[in-house]
């Protein structure tokens, strides 16, 4: 079973979330599930990567799929 659901339905509140992106043409080694939060700043509207793992992304790709944060591990 899959949490994946489509971004329209995503929440633009600021909460941070994995999305998945296509990145069609980009090799296979590219990573395509990130942690994500919609922001909203002067001049710039759209999907945020929270990680500095992705910030070699360039804000032209858009993702089409969300799930929310797993919990994380208690012990």
């Amino acid at each position: 079973m899959t949490n994946w659901q489509p971004i329209e339905t995503a929440p633009k509140d600021g909460t941070t979330i994995l999305c998945y992106f296509p990145l069609e043409g980009l090799g296979k080694s590219w990573c395509r599930v990130v942690p994500v939060f919609f922001d909203e700043h002067i001049g710039f509207k759209g999907w945020t990567f929270a990680s500095r793992a992705a910030s070699g992304f360039s804000r032209g790709f858009e993702p089409t799929h969300w799930q929310p944060l797993p919990e994380p591990p208690t012990e």
